[in-house]
């Protein structure tokens, strides 16, 4: 519920306990679900990795507050897959980790809602709808009216600084309400789509983005839809072809 006592313990600005990883490779037979206001870093090179390309690595379920500092992720589908209750102070910080290998996003941020939920809803009603949910023991199973809820941009601000994408499907797929990914690199394998997909207002400074070219796929750097601000500053494009990519494929 949405009462004083939740917002006290979960919703408040303040220091939070951490999940500290020394420098290894934890290898992951399934996703991890979290809750809100989880800080995850690593002492050294820390490594969370998922052989399975159909399974999440990180899936954060109905998301508050996260900070995700100096991690390095390897394979899975989604590296970091988040879903927020609409709340209107949700924030997302990932800052100076690697993404390798994802099969198609290194970071996803999204939520759903019935049709005939309200979205500004914060009472009992359920407006925020994730891709999985706890079934009645608490097992995290995937919702079945996920596919059909229809989405929203979800009450989020995303900050992505000083990390690295490497081989990637898609470095991220946000709609959330304001996204910034600053001094940045990323090279995309020869897929098709965009490195970045984005409903949201977008800030983007300071990358230096690789893509390797496919001559059958329509490949851009940003996909833009219902996008109504966009700052793109000092961004290098490059493709290992030697020839153009599109840049901004917008609706």
């Amino acid at each position: 519920r949405h009462d004083d006592a939740l917002k006290t313990s979960f919703e408040a600005d303040g220091p939070h306990a951490a999940v500290v990883f020394p420098a290894g490779t934890y290898r992951l037979t399934d996703t991890v679900f979290l809750g809100r206001c989880a800080h995850f870093r690593a002492l050294g090179d820390g490594t969370l990795a998922m052989d399975d390309p159909k399974k999440d690595i990180l899936y954060l379920h109905r998301n508050s507050r996260t900070r995700l500092e100096g991690l390095r992720f390897r394979g899975g589908r989604n590296q970091v897959n988040q879903a927020t209750l609409n709340f209107e102070n949700a924030n997302l910080v990932v800052r100076d980790c690697a993404f390798e290998g994802a099969a198609s996003n290194a970071i996803k941020s999204v939520s759903r809602r019935l049709k005939s939920s309200q979205h500004t809803n914060i009472g009992g009603e359920r407006n925020a709808i994730g891709e999985f949910e706890p079934d009645a023991k608490g097992v995290f199973r995937f919702n079945p009216e996920y596919p059909v809820g229809k989405m929203y941009n979800n009450s989020t601000f995303i900050l992505v600084e000083d990390c690295a994408f490497d081989g990637c499907a898609h470095a991220m797929e946000s709609h959330s309400d304001g996204t910034v990914v600053r001094r940045c690199r990323v090279r995309q394998p020869a897929v098709a789509g965009a490195v970045f997909r984005f409903t949201t207002d977008i800030h983007l400074y300071d990358l230096d983005v690789t893509v390797d070219r496919s001559a059958a796929e329509r490949q851009s750097v940003f996909a833009a839809y219902g996008t109504t601000y966009a700052a793109i500053e000092g961004v290098t494009v490059r493709t290992t072809a030697g020839n153009g990519v599109l840049l901004m494929d917008s609706a």
